[in-house]
C-alpha cells in the first residue's frame, strides 16, 4: 500500500492517516460547529425578514423555507471545504522546533570529477536565501554537515566568491573542519548575515572509487544526508553532475524518498541527475498565497520533520586505462544497484502526478471536510425543517379552518 507525507504521516499507511485526519477534523469541528450554529440562525433571521416583506402565501413560505435550507447546505458545503482547507494550511506551515532555520535552501550541485588514478575532485556549491524570520543563528556559524565515500583533504571554503581561511571557531570570515572517513562538518563562521548566501566547498577525496560485492569499480555516496539546520521548506532544486576522464564509461542513477529525481545522460564519461523538491501541493494552491502556504518540507503534530532529503547515488564505471581497480575496496554492506535506484525513483516519482495529489485532495478536503460538516450540520437544519412545518400548521391550516 503506498505512503503520503500528508498531514506529517509518512510512515503509516493510508487508513490509519484516514483515521487520524477524521480525528483532527472532528476535533476541530468542536470548536467550529457552534459557529456554524449562529451563522445558519443569522440565515434563519434574514430569511424571516424576505417573508415578512412577500405576499404572505403558502407558496411563498414553502419557497422561503425551501431556499433557506439550500442556503444553509451550501454554506455547509463551503465552510466544509474551507475549514479543513485552512486546517492543511495551517499543518504544512508548522516549523520545527529549536531549529536555527535563518537560511533557507535555494539552490545545490554538486561537482564530482574522478582522476585516472580513482580518486576524485569535489565540489559543493550551495546558494541561501535569509528567511527574515525571528530564527537566530547563534555566533554567526554556519555549520553543514556531509557525507563522503572517504577521507578528504586540500579543502577550501569561498563564501560569496570569497575564499576563507582555516582558522579559530569564533574568528570572523573562518572555518574549521570536523573529518571523518564518511561524515564531515565544516563550520563556517560569518562576518555578516547577508540576505543571499552562496558558500562552495572544494576538496579532495583519495580512493572515491570502491568495489561492490561482484567486483563492479563505482561511486557510491549519499548527499543531502544531514539538514545542518537549514530550512528546507523551499522548492530548492539541484544536481549531481559527475565526470571522468577519457577511457572511461559510467552509468549514474540516484534515488531520494522525499524528491523527485531525473537521470540525464550526458556523454559514456559524463553524467547527470537532477533533483527538485516538489510541493505536495502545488497544484492546489494559488500563485498568491505560495508565499504564505509553501508545503515543501511539512512536520507532524509534534513539529518534526517527516521528510529525508538524502539522495543515495550510484555511479558504477568501466575503464581501459591505467586504474588498478584490483587496489581498490571493498564497500562494505548491503548497498542498491543501478537498477533498483533508477526503479525506486520511477516509483516515487509517481507521487507526483497531478491526477494522484487531485485524488488525494478531494478525498481529504471535499469527502473528509464536507461530509462532516454535513454531518454536524444535519440536526440543526433537521430541526429548522420541523419548526417551520409547525409553523405551516398554525398559520395556514388555521386559516383554512376560519375560512370554512
Amino acid at each position: 500500500m503506498d505512503r503520503y507525507t500528508l498531514f506529517g504521516m509518512a510512515e503509516t499507511p493510508i487508513a490509519v492517516s484516514i483515521g487520524k485526519c477524521v480525528f483532527i477534523t472532528v476535533l476541530n469541528l468542536y470548536f467550529i460547529v457552534p459557529l456554524v450554529y449562529l451563522i445558519f440562525f443569522a440565515i434563519d433571521k434574514v430569511s424571516a425578514l424576505y417573508y415578512k416583506n412577500s405576499d404572505k402565501s403558502p407558496y411563498d413560505f414553502e419557497i422561503n423555507c425551501k431556499r433557506t435550507i439550500f442556503v444553509m447546505l451550501i454554506f455547509a458545503v463551503i465552510s466544509g471545504c474551507l475549514f479543513q482547507h485552512i486546517g492543511i494550511h495551517r499543518r504544512l506551515t508548522l516549523r520545527p522546533n529549536f531549529r536555527n532555520e535563518i537560511y533557507r535552501m535555494q539552490n545545490i550541485d554538486y561537482n564530482i570529477q574522478v582522476q585516472d588514478d580513482g580518486s576524485a575532485k569535489v565540489e559543493h556549491i550551495i546558494s541561501l536565501r535569509k528567511n527574515g524570520s525571528n530564527s537566530k543563528l547563534d555566533d554567526n556559524v554556519i555549520g553543514y554537515e556531509f557525507n563522503e565515500t572517504n577521507y578528504i583533504s586540500d579543502i577550501h571554503v569561498f563564501v560569496n566568491d570569497k575564499e576563507i581561511e582555516k582558522g579559530g571557531l569564533k574568528q570572523n570570515s573562518t572555518y574549521t573542519v570536523q573529518k571523518g572517513k564518511n561524515k564531515n562538518k565544516i563550520n563556517i563562521s560569518l562576518a555578516h548575515l547577508d540576505d543571499k548566501l552562496n558558500l562552495k566547498l572544494i576538496y579532495f577525496v583519495k580512493d572515491a572509487l570502491v568495489r561492490d560485492s561482484s567486483g563492479d569499480l563505482m561511486y557510491y555516496n549519499k548527499f543531502l544526508a544531514y539538514r545542518s539546520g537549514f530550512s528546507y521548506n523551499t522548492n530548492f532544486k539541484g544536481s549531481v553532475n559527475l565526470s571522468a576522464p577519457e577511457g572511461f564509461i559510467c552509468q549514474l542513477s540516484g534515488y531520494s524518498k522525499d524528491m523527485y529525481v531525473e537521470r540525464n545522460k550526458k556523454n559514456d564519461n559524463s553524467s547527470l541527475i537532477s533533483f527538485e523538491n516538489k510541493p505536495d501541493f502545488e497544484q492546489f494552491v494559488p500563485q498568491v498565497s505560495r508565499h504564505y502556504l509553501q508545503g515543501y518540507d511539512p512536520v507532524n503534530s509534534l513539529r518534526q520533520n517527516v521528510k529525508d532529503f538524502s539522495l543515495t547515488t550510484r555511479a558504477n564505471f568501466v575503464t581501459q586505462g591505467p586504474l588498478n581497480t584490483k587496489t581498490l575496496t571493498y564497500i562494505q554492506g548491503k548497498i542498491n544497484s543501478l537498477d533498483d535506484l533508477s526503479n525506486m525513483s520511477k516509483d516515487n516519482n509517481l507521487k507526483y502526478d497531478g491526477g494522484r495529489l487531485m485524488m488525494i485532495y478531494i478525498a481529504f478536503v471535499l469527502g473528509v471536510g464536507i461530509l462532516m460538516m454535513l454531518f454536524f450540520s444535519l440536526p440543526f437544519i433537521s430541526m429548522y425543517y420541523k419548526a417551520k412545518n409547525y409553523e405551516y400548521s398554525q398559520l395556514f391550516y388555521d386559516e383554512e379552518e376560519l375560512a370554512i
